[in-house]
């Protein structure tokens, strides 16, 4: 099962995304 882990990844990029529009 690595969907959880592959949405966590999902969501860390997303965080990154966000920080460098800030």
């Amino acid at each position: 099962m690595r969907y959880l882990n592959k949405y966590e990844e999902t969501r860390a990029q997303q965080r990154n995304n966000m920080a460098l529009h800030l």
